[in-house]
């Protein structure tokens, strides 16, 4: 099947990809968080340099990682650079922060503050033109169940320190570059599920913004995006993962990586998505018909199997 689709693989036009390299870790200071969004603003002017340079042209989009842009991007100052610095370079520009909502009267006091880990985009001209809500939030990580039906909880704080809210809607389709584009924040990459529903609603293109900082050193990075590639090849749509210490990876629709950039470093790099025709947002898949349907019989048939499987014999050989 793959030698029959690789001919019809076509590159589009090209993203450019930062990888801050920060190692993550609770009680970082004002200081801190200032120093990677202007370290981030300066690798946002090297990608879009580095890839000016290489092809030709400038990349159609600049990706920055989950969380880079530190605070709440609709309220604070790191908010508006970032669109200020987006409108002078005049490139669309997609990254990782937080969202805070508008307080509600209608909410208890305790209830009034609801954080969100979001995904932006910005068009060239610095507007906001989407943003997406995480809805699969990481236990333990980004909130402790029951903490808000029960008060008492919330002695357990969150790895994160902020109590997230998730998201409720998936995220909508837009058009960068040529590129159908869906989103998705982090551990929400290893859920089938979420790459399905993107593809069943038009995109070609799958974006993941991950922050495994957490896991800095460790097997857990490397594991989650070999965990993600999957989705590349059970919806046919390129998976671009772009993440603060990596794996920052682009996978084909045929489940191959493209580009990697280097793990636990600081680098910058760009990458021509292949999709299958040049678009294939009209592909439907065995798996996005059936979804689980044939995990399910597989599990079905082992458990007929072990329920039907004769008693051993408890006699002694020779008996």
């Amino acid at each position: 099947r793959s030698a029959r689709l690789a001919p019809h693989l076509q590159s589009g036009p090209t993203i450019a990809l930062i990888q801050g390299d920060i190692k993550t870790k609770l009680g970082r200071t004002d200081a801190m968080l200032d120093a990677q969004f202007t370290q981030h603003l300066g690798l946002h002017r090297k990608a879009i340099a580095d890839v000016s340079a290489k092809v030709g042209k400038p990349p159609v989009l600049v990706c920055w990682a989950e969380t880079m842009v530190p605070g709440e991007f609709n309220v604070s100052d790191m908010g508006r650079t970032m669109k200020s610095e987006v409108r002078k370079m005049g490139i669309p520009a997609l990254f990782g922060s937080n969202f805070l909502e508008a307080d509600d009267p209608n909410l208890p006091v305790d209830e009034l503050t609801r954080i969100h880990n979001s995904a932006f985009l910005l068009d060239k001209n610095g507007d906001e033109i989407l943003r997406y809500f995480k809805r699969r939030l990481v236990v333990f990580g980004e909130y402790i169940p029951g903490a808000r039906d029960y008060p008492f909880l919330r002695v357990l704080r969150s790895v994160t320190r902020d109590h997230y809210v998730p998201g409720t809607e998936p995220s909508p389709i837009i058009v960068v570059g040529g590129y159908r584009i869906a989103l998705n924040l982090c551990v929400e990459d290893i859920h089938p599920v979420i790459a399905r529903e993107a593809a069943f609603g038009g995109a070609d293109t799958l974006i993941n913004l991950t922050n495994d900082g957490w896991f800095y050193g460790t097997h857990g990075p490397r594991a989650h995006a070999m965990a993600a590639m999957w989705r590349a090849i059970e919806t046919r749509r390129p998976l671009l993962r772009v993440t603060n210490t990596g794996h920052t990876i682009a996978v084909n629709p045929l489940g191959e990586i493209t580009m990697a950039l280097p793990p636990e470093t600081e680098a910058v790099g760009g990458v021509a998505l292949q999709r299958i025709d040049g678009d294939g947002s009209k592909i439907i898949t065995p798996y996005m018909r059936l979804g689980e349907f044939w995990t399910a019989v597989f599990f079905g048939l082992v458990l007929v199997v072990t329920l039907l499987r004769p008693p051993e014999s408890t006699s002694t050989p020779g008996a």
